[in-house]
């Protein structure tokens, strides 16, 4: 069985007639590891523990996935200290969220 470690997400809106984005990206890798996939019955789904959530630069996404994204890069809200040092923002709740 195959099961995605990490999701993403590359967000864009205008406002006041700007373009803005943000990207985001889910990872369970840490909760995959320790579930036995071998071991569990067949009819038994795996139970899957919490996820970690973090607001990335678009950049990064473009980076892991091999995708242009455009000029979304360039209008990325992640403040420029993150964004330059490449750091990933964990999110524990909207107000973490870089606007």
């Amino acid at each position: 069985m195959q099961l995605p470690r990490r999701f993403w997400k590359v967000a864009a809106c205008v406002q006041d007639d700007e373009l803005h984005s943000t990207g985001y990206l889910l990872d369970q890798s840490p909760e995959l590891d320790d579930i036995d996939l071998q071991g569990a019955a067949a009819d038994q789904e795996p139970l899957l523990g919490p996820w970690r959530t973090f607001q990335v630069p678009v950049a990064a996404i473009a980076d892991m996935t091999g995708l242009d994204f455009g000029s979304l890069a360039v209008v990325d809200r992640l403040d420029v200290k993150s964004a330059t040092s490449g750091r990933w923002r964990q999110l524990e709740g909207y107000d973490d969220i870089g606007l």
